[in-house]
């Protein structure tokens, strides 16, 4: 695994070796594979790793790839990662970029790439942004090409009347408004990271389809523990409209301080950062005029409902 992140920005010889041979990162001898089994490990938090940043991407993009796995089986395969496993390992994984478990300052800049990657992963295992995409073709005019690449899955149709409804989605859009506050706290050192654009995108395949299907603001906490949004999905409910409103009690009503969002605005800061912060991202230009017709989308449909209960 690579050992201090110093290292890379070592002037002399022996100033590289010392990073090296840091004894704060012991685990810098551990083999890749061996860290990325023991992130998967129940008993993790017991014997956390210490990991530098460049060994965190590398172990994230290992679970991107599982995620990816996972949603290319269906029912259950022998030897295969569950989702609760990949849930637990992200959880881990998390502990060694912020020691807290709560989105609130101070926040490290220097961590913000590596948070925006862990939560546009998170989001791909419960709203894979190519099916959602997909399903938005369905119904609307929009582009099958995106970057020169064809919109297509290989996972079932996705139901975005049902997809919308489940608890899941609010967990996913917890992790889209907070990739949101991080790219608008991102250092001008760090807008080249090449992950951004895929972020924004994913952040707006889950917001979308909830302003456009449901509704357009959503009151959230302030501040909220990961491992409690994902604790609260064991939750027992009789179906997922039930557990769609308890996750609901669960962001309004945890903690006192709240804050309204709305969904459009939101979407309207997302084409704002791709054309800022990732502009240099020739992909940029295409998700922008995407997230823009949705938003126009969703904007014709709230004034619609809006005209039909005004008295005549």
């Amino acid at each position: 695994m690579a050992c201090s992140d110093a290292a890379f920005t070592a002037e002399t010889v022996d100033e590289w070796i010392d990073h090296v041979t840091d004894l704060l990162y012991p685990d810098s001898q551990l083999a890749i594979s061996e860290a990325f089994t023991r992130i998967f490990d129940s008993e993790y938090s017991r014997c956390s790793l210490r990991l530098s940043r460049l060994s965190v991407f590398v172990i994230i993009e290992g679970i991107q790839s599982v995620i990816a796995d996972f949603h290319e089986t269906s029912g259950l395969v022998f030897g295969a990662i569950s989702e609760e496993q990949i849930i637990k390992a992200m959880l881990n994984i998390h502990r060694n970029i912020e020691p807290s478990s709560f989105l609130a300052p101070p926040l490290d800049p220097s961590n913000i790439p590596a948070l925006i990657r862990w939560h546009s992963v998170f989001i791909e295992l419960t709203a894979p942004s190519i099916s959602i995409y997909r399903a938005l073709c369905n119904r609307y005019e929009l582009p099958q090409v995106i970057g020169g690449i064809h919109a297509k899955s290989r996972n079932q149709d996705l139901d975005l009347d049902e997809w919308v409804m489940k608890p899941d989605t609010l967990r996913a859009f917890l992790h889209a408004i907070t990739i949101i506050r991080l790219l608008e706290n991102l250092p001008l050192s760090q807008v080249h990271t090449m992950h951004i654009p895929t972020a924004v995108f994913a952040s707006a395949m889950v917001i979308a389809p909830i302003c456009i299907l449901d509704r357009n603001t959503i009151e959230v906490p302030v501040e909220y523990s990961w491992v409690n949004v994902w604790d609260s999905r064991h939750a027992s409910a009789i179906n997922l409209v039930e557990l769609r409103d308890k996750m609901l009690v669960y962001i309004e009503s945890q903690y006192c301080d709240t804050t309204m969002v709305s969904l459009l605005e939101m979407m309207n800061s997302l084409q704002v950062i791709l054309k800022t912060v990732a502009s240099q991202w020739g992909v940029s230009a295409q998700m922008r005029d995407i997230i823009a017709r949705l938003a126009a989308i969703a904007h014709e449909n709230q004034s619609s409902q809006t005209s039909r209960v005004q008295p005549y």
